[in-house]
């Protein structure tokens, strides 16, 4: 299993070193950094589990930091070590549940315990995040939710399959909404509602005069979901001359408009969705290989409620309480 990531903030060069060394020996991986210069690239490149702080000389520059992880990923865990002072106490500072502290003199071991437990907190609250939308407690759907919990932290690519109306597309916005590009656009394409000769500019987008009509520049679904999420839903659909510039759209991070002689630099997290067999279609010569192992890095099932019956209670009483509360009604006890 993958290590804990602890991002430390120390502008002191033998602190950092201290810090660093003593979260490697207690089991985590550690990624030091200066508070100034590099916090702010390095918390986006390593997306931590924890953000360790160093020396904080006051209430405000734990408030400034806690604001900008705020904006960045939403109850990330903060442990700060107080300079001993009465003002850094957590008394004295009136920050989020997320935020925690140690004094100057820690034990090692209250270090690791503050760790472990403000991670189980913060998965605790995202759980209970989760709960609201995706709605079960079979196994199968037990087993889905820690799967979102996880590829949250990641922008790995993921195919999510399953028959019409599992809620393919639900589980995609709970990954997007869990993640550190929530704040971001989640862009949404259904491959089978639009015809071959479309697909291609709306993904894509075109430059003025690429073709009859193209009266003005108009941006793809992959550039208006930069810096987010892009849902490629019915991805079996797509059509077989289209996939390779999909594959290496993927594969470059990169994409060149309809009538464009450049192309641009794109930082999308793409999910797919597929009702359909794409093994089979693979086989079958419709779907290509490589573009099916490009999606399929982490792949989610979601079965279909006659093969989780014990989900329909829970769901009943969620439809209940949602359209009583949208009709304005009592809900029925």
């Amino acid at each position: 299993m993958e290590l804990r990531k602890i991002l430390i903030v120390e502008d002191s060069h033998t602190t950092r070193e201290y810090l660093t060394e003593l979260v490697q020996i207690l089991g985590f991986q550690a990624h030091p950094v200066m508070q100034k210069a590099d916090f702010l690239p390095d918390f986006n490149r390593h997306h931590p589990d924890v953000l360790l702080l160093g020396s904080c000389y006051s209430p405000g520059q734990v408030k400034a930091f806690a604001e900008v992880v705020e904006l960045e990923q939403k109850c990330l865990p903060i442990i700060y070590i107080t300079n001993g002072s009465d003002q850094m106490k957590p008394d004295n500072i009136p920050l989020g549940d997320n935020i925690s502290c140690l004094p100057r003199s820690f034990n090692p071991d209250d270090l690791k315990l503050a760790i472990h437990r403000m991670i189980k907190e913060s998965q605790d609250a995202e759980y209970e995040i989760l709960n609201e939308t995706i709605v079960g407690g079979s196994n199968a759907m037990m087993e889905i939710k820690k799967n979102i919990l996880r590829l949250s932290k990641s922008d790995v690519t993921v195919l999510i399959t399953g028959e019409s109306g599992t809620g393919k597309e639900m589980v995609a916005r709970a990954i997007h909404d869990l993640s550190l590009r929530a704040k971001k656009p989640f862009v949404k394409v259904n491959s089978a509602a639009l015809p071959d000769n479309l697909i291609e500019s709306e993904l894509f987008g075109y430059e003025k005069g690429a073709f009859t009509g193209a009266w003005r520049n108009k941006p793809g679904k992959f550039l208006l979901a930069h810096a987010g999420t892009l849902l490629l839903d019915e991805i079996g659909e797509i059509s077989l001359h289209l996939q390779p510039k999909l594959l290496q759209v993927l594969e470059d991070s990169e994409l060149s408009a309809l009538g464009s002689t450049t192309n641009a630099e794109i930082d999308v997290r793409v999910l797919a969705s597929t009702n359909s067999d794409l093994r089979q279609g693979v086989e079958e010569g419709r779907f290509r290989a490589d573009l099916f192992y490009r999606l399929n890095v982490i792949s989610i099932h979601i079965p279909p409620l006659r093969d989780r019956m014990e989900d329909i209670a829970p769901l009943c009483k969620h439809f209940l309480r949602k359209h009583s509360s949208l009709n304005g009604k009592e809900e029925v006890k």
